[in-house]
């Protein structure tokens, strides 16, 4: 029986909701619980994935939703003529990019999880905003139809730095 006694069941995290596993597996070999960047207005690009990872999300704001949602409130009063009302919404979205790009300057998270299909979002983030410029310090790790993973092109997982050099008894920093 289902929620509410009728026959519709509740499925958390259904297949279409859960990164595949290849994903999963190119992250976990990369990183040790990595910090997290979601560049996406709905949550689900970066949950459950972040969970997956064993991951941290680092922004204030995880989705993009505010940015976006502006965006296309402004694009929507510009059609209806209303010009006092689409730039009150660019300047929201213009508060909310600035805000996001001192995180990623600030956080430097080790991993990007980027939305491929949500184009009038992520296009005003690359083109208008800069994002191009932050994403050129990372690479792409894996992408699969929905989702381009990147990872932060000086990211050293915790297990495979190099071994500290033995300082000598008679080196001035053994005194």
């Amino acid at each position: 029986m289902g929620i509410g006694g009728g026959g519709n069941r509740f499925l958390a995290y259904w297949s279409t909701q859960k990164p595949g596993p290849a994903l999963i597996a190119a992250i976990r070999a990369a990183t040790d619980r990595p910090t997290v960047a979601l560049v996406s207005s709905d949550i689900s690009s970066g949950h459950p994935l972040n969970r997956m990872i064993d991951g941290q999300f680092v922004s204030t704001h995880v989705s993009d939703w505010l940015g976006a949602f502006a965006l296309s409130l402004s694009r929507q009063a510009a059609l209806s003529g209303d010009t006092a009302e689409a730039m009150r919404y660019q300047a929201i979205m213009a508060r909310y990019v600035e805000s996001k790009r001192e995180e990623f300057a600030r956080l430097r998270p080790d991993i990007v999880v980027f939305k491929k299909n949500n184009t009038m979002w992520t296009s005003q983030l690359m083109g208008r905003f800069g994002f191009d410029a932050i994403l050129a310090h990372y690479r792409i790790l894996i992408e699969d139809e929905t989702e381009r993973i990147y990872l932060r092109d000086d990211y050293v997982r915790a297990g495979h730095r190099p071994p500290e050099q033995p300082i000598s008894a008679s080196s001035p920093v053994a005194a």
